[in-house]
Order: C-alpha cells, then structure tokens, then sequence
C-alpha cells in the first residue's frame, strides 16, 4: 500500500507544483497588488463569508462517498441519483441562506456583487468534487490529479489573456479574476461529470424520498465535521473585516500571508485525498495502517518542516518581493502562519485517519473544541491586535487540535513512534535551522540559499531513512 501511496502522491504533487505555484504566485499576488490590500481584503472577507456555509451545498456528502466507494464500488450506481437531488436542493437552501444572510451584514455594494459570483464558483466547485470523489474512490488517482489542477490551470489561462491582451479594454480587476474561475469550474465539471458517469454501470435519475432520507441520516456526521471545520478555518477574516473600523485594510493585510498558507494546504490536502480511500479500503479489511501513517507523518513532516524554517529565517525577504506594500507586521504574520502549517499538515494525516476508521463523533467533539477556542481568541484579540491577533489564535488553535488528534490515533490504532524515529525527526529539524541560519549569516542570495537548503533537506530526509530509498527504487522500476 504504501508504494501505491508514494507512486500517485509524486503524480499528484508534480501536477499541483506545476499548476498551483503559478496561479498563488502569479495570478492571485498580481490582483492582490493591483487591488491594494483595502479592496483586495474586501474580497477576502466576501471570499470567506461564502465558505463559512459551504458546508450546507455538501451535507458532507462528499467524504461518506468517497468513503463508501471505496468499500464498494457498485454504490455509485445505486445512490447517485439520491446524491445529485440532495446536491441541488442544499444548492438552493445554501444561496438563500448565504444572501439573506449577507444583507445583515456591513458589506457594500461591490462586495454584494462579488458574493453573488463567488456562490455560483463555490456551487460549481462541490459539483466537482463530488464527481471527483468518485474518481479518487475508483483508485483512478492519476484522473483524479489533473482534474484536481484543470480549472485552476484553464483559470490562468483566461486570466492571463486578460492581462496580456485586454480584450475588454482593461486589465484583469477583481471582478474579472472571479468571471474566470466561473468558466474555469464550469468547464472543469463537466469533464469530471462525463468520467465519473462513464464509470458507472448503471444509472437512473429519480427522485426516491426515502433513498434521500437514509443517505442524510448516513452522511449527517459529515456535515458537522465539515461545519465546524469550515468555521474555525475562515471564520477569522471575517471577524477582523467586520469587527475593526480598518477592517478592509486589516483583512487584506491578513489575506495576503493566508493565501500563502492556504496554498501550502493544499499540497497537505493532497496527502488526504489519497490517504481517505486508501485508510477506509485498509480499515474495512482489517488491515494494518501504521505503516502508511508513519510514511505520511514523515513526508508531511519533513515538507512543512522545511517551508517554515525558511518562512522565518527568509520571511523578512519574501514578503517585500511578494507584495510591493510589505511591512514588519505583514513579516510577523506571514512567519506565524507559516510555522502554523506544521500544525495543520499533521491534522490531514490524523484527521483523515479518524475519518475513514468512523470515529465521527470523536472528532466532532475536536472539532467543536477547536472552534470555541478558535473564536475566543479572535474575539479577545483581534480588538488589541488587529490581523496579528488573529494570525496568534490561529496558530494556537492548529497546534491544539494536531496534538490531540495525534494522541487520540496513538490510542485507537496503536501507532507507536520510537525513541530512534523520533530523533530522526528531531535531527533533520535541527540540521535544516543550522542550514539556513548559515545561509542568513553569510548572506548567501535568497534563491540559492532555497535551493541549497531545500537540496540538503531531500539528501538528509533519504540519508536518515525516513522512508526507505529502496521504495521509491522499485516504484520506479515497477512504472517502467
């Protein structure tokens, strides 16, 4: 398991790097420079106000499916048609829900304009995943991973012709940037609709109450997972907008290291997509899964290890060549967040695990725990300390919820780490912040002094036999 685990993890990184690095970097920064952080952070807080109740499009629907397909494939056919009413009907609940919402709140006009717009992308993007959540469950990962980049590769596309050749006489603004990702996602679904329909063997469209019925009564645990979740995770963007007078400024201030967290996630989440199948296909079999939660732990690890080591040794010249308006307390934030993502990487390996082994309830309770705490400490701090506030109850909430989610999968699967793995870790940790802190004291150039580091990280992680060299030896032999 864990070769197939390492086989598709390197296609399905290799296709994000390729794609995502350039739509952050590129795309998404040169809005966020041409915007200014008072218009750009208005679009984050909409951005997030409209994530805060995605959950109702899925009712977690998504992660029972994938998990159930995964178990038996034949419950495609037998459930998608129930699956597809529940989708459209929480599709109309969720964008009456969301706009009658939205007009209690303090947004303008324009930010009225943008939520509309962004309701749609969010509707056509659980579409996509559902139909995506099928793919990954069939184990067709390698499907799956370019699905997972195409709209936001057609999405560059567009965007770029609108930098570059101004077809409507401007170049690319806010509302633009959101137009393509519309056509991006819509574009995106119905090639994941047509593979995932050509895989099922038989399909009726009907509406069937009770089927409707025993598949919410099923996937409800889901759903509350997905909420909770959902809200400690972006419920902090909204707060600094609505509750500060510079509330804008302050968001985009904020926004501006968080897209950059929020891109180091979604190589985290990858990891997940994969290993939610994989766990369930394990546990249903009676399997053991210390192997490959061991082998996931040290890969996410030793890559989140990494990115925030040199966050903070390099942020301080990062951030002025990211963003042309960078102070010392866009830095601070930046460094915490990053440091966060440690944090959150290790709960997609141990979330996941809880997930697909149907400890629902332990980790509702988690869940609930994280955002009490999550929305204490944005509500005491975010007054005093404006975006940096809420950069600290964040971190604080990451770190709380990865330990005890590490701690309760030690208990329940008795996955143990030795006192010799645990100094492995401790080692490369170490050997990497020697690295880059003589890379900061002699000067050494930013780009050279990442790739050296980042060179030795690689060599070090395979010296140390974290994951045995002979693995990927004969992954690579095997796909020849």
């Amino acid at each position: 398991m864990r070769q197939k685990f390492l086989g598709n993890l390197i296609f399905l990184i290799l296709a994000n790097l390729l794609v995502k690095p350039l739509w952050i970097l590129g795309i998404d920064r040169y809005v966020q420079n041409q915007s200014g952080p008072i218009l750009y952070g208005a679009y984050f807080a909409v951005f997030n106000f409209t994530y805060l109740f995605h959950i109702i499009l899925d009712a977690g629907i998504n992660n029972f499916n994938n998990r159930e397909v995964s178990r038996d494939a034949s419950f495609i056919s037998t459930h998608s048609s129930a699956i597809l009413n529940i989708k459209l009907l929480f599709s109309l609940i969720y964008v009456a829900f969301t706009c009658g919402l939205a007009y209690f709140t303090a947004f303008d006009k324009e930010q009225l304009s943008m939520l509309h717009w962004l309701i749609v992308n969010l509707i056509l993007l659980n579409f996509v995943l559902y139909f995506r959540s099928n793919i990954a469950a069939l184990q067709l990962f390698k499907v799956d991973s370019l699905l997972s980049v195409s709209d936001r590769l057609l999405a560059i596309l567009f965007c770029a012709i609108l930098i570059f050749m101004h077809p409507f006489g401007a170049s690319l603004n806010i509302m633009h940037f959101i137009y393509a990702q519309t056509l991006a996602l819509g574009i995106t679904l119905l090639v994941a609709m047509g593979i995932s329909m050509s895989r099922t063997k038989a399909f009726e469209y009907k509406w069937d109450i009770a089927v409707i019925k025993k598949m919410l009564l099923m996937s409800y645990p889901f759903a509350i997972i997905g909420i909770l979740m959902t809200l400690y995770y972006r419920l902090d963007g909204v707060m600094i907008e609505q509750m500060l007078i510079d509330g804008k400024e302050q968001a985009g201030i904020y926004a501006a290291s968080y897209r950059l967290f929020d891109a180091s996630n979604m190589i985290a989440y990858l990891f997940a997509t994969l290993l939610l199948p994989m766990f369930s296909n394990m546990i249903f079999k009676k399997e053991s899964v210390e192997e490959l939660t061991k082998t996931a732990t040290y890969l996410l690890f030793a890559a989140s290890a990494l990115v925030a080591i040199l966050s903070i040794l390099f942020g301080d010249q990062l951030m002025p060549l990211l963003y042309q308006q960078a102070s010392d307390e866009w830095i601070i934030i930046f460094q915490l967040l990053m440091v966060s993502f440690v944090a959150v990487s290790m709960t997609y390996v141990y979330g996941t695990l809880l997930t697909a082994g149907g400890h629902l309830k332990l980790f509702n309770i988690l869940a609930f725990l994280g955002l009490i705490l999550n929305f204490g400490l944005n509500l005491f701090l975010i007054p005093t300390y404006k975006a940096l506030g809420a950069t600290w109850a964040t971190f604080v909430t990451q770190f709380f919820i990865a330990i005890l989610q590490i701690i309760f999968v030690m208990i329940k699967y008795k996955v143990r780490f030795s006192l010799g793995e645990i100094s492995k870790l401790s080692i490369y940790t170490l050997t990497t912040i020697t690295l880059t802190f003589l890379c900061v004291h002699y000067k050494i150039k930013l780009f050279a002094s990442i790739s050296m580091i980042s060179s030795a990280a690689v060599i070090l992680f395979f010296a140390l036999k974290l994951i045995p060299l002979n693995s990927f030896s004969r992954l690579i032999k095997r796909e020849s």
